[in-house]
């Protein structure tokens, strides 16, 4: 049995409690059965995902993650450099390049592995309104590392490289992090393998900018926009599994 959304029209599983497509509670419909679904919605793809992410604010645990990371890892940089720069004195300064590119280049790896976490979370929401915690999708990511090896290298790599670019690393770097999130998202959906992936997901997202232009266009704003691309990158992944479900 289902249940439709009383908001949107979206059938849902009978035991879900808000609708997967635009977060309205869903209440029991006893007379359900032999009544008619609810007409199509008429809300934007992109404004019922964000009605879906404010419904499930669970989903900010894994970002909230990354940022403890990022701070760690910012943290020990500096207190290398600190350390270091008296240390080695005339060489400090190659030695301590050397050390942040380094740093970068793990703290580059745990943040793409904790990406496909977050996009395990949300394909999970949107495709069987099930809630995956934090913890387990991390172990779980952890178990597929094998699998998911070769895009967090070519992201490593990629990125390594738009960081070098002066003044517009930071939208380089956020709409390479959309492409991964994207990659990972036909990953989970058996659309794409190894260092393909990429490959196939660009072809998905001008896909999707085919057929939904604006939810396309709102991706990429937020995650090229600082800060609102990490509060808002469940956001995204959701948007992304919607879009990808709308081009199959």
């Amino acid at each position: 049995m289902v249940k439709y959304c009383p908001q949107c029209g979206y059938p849902n599983p009978d035991d879900a409690s808000f609708c997967i497509k635009c977060g309205s509670p869903l209440f029991s419909q006893p007379n359900q059965p032999n009544s008619p679904p609810p007409p199509p919605a008429t809300q934007p793809l992109y404004s019922r995902m964000l009605n879906v992410y404010f419904s499930n604010l669970w989903l900010i645990i894994i970002p909230i993650i990354e940022l403890v990371v990022a701070l760690v890892f910012f943290a020990i940089d500096r207190a290398i450099m600190f350390y270091l720069f008296p240390t080695f004195g005339f060489y400090s300064f190659s030695v301590i390049i050397i050390v942040s590119i380094v740093i970068g280049l793990v703290e580059s790896a745990i943040f793409s592995a904790l990406i496909y976490a977050l996009d395990l979370q949300a394909n999970s929401l949107f495709l069987n309104n099930s809630r995956i915690e934090a913890g387990q999708a991390i172990n779980v990511t952890f178990s597929r590392l094998s699998t998911i090896l070769p895009i967090i290298l070519l992201y490593i790599v990629i990125n390594a490289l738009f960081s070098l670019v002066p003044f517009i690393s930071f939208i380089l770097s956020g709409l390479l992090t959309l492409l991964l999130i994207h990659a990972y998202t036909m990953q989970l959906l058996g659309r794409g393998q190894g260092f393909d992936t990429f490959t196939v997901a660009l072809d998905n997202l001008g896909k999707a900018y085919n057929v939904d232009s604006t939810s396309t266009i709102v991706m990429v704003i937020v995650m090229i926009i600082p800060f609102v691309n990490w509060l808002l990158s469940p956001y995204v992944t959701l948007l992304s599994n919607a879009l990808a479900a709308e081009t199959r």
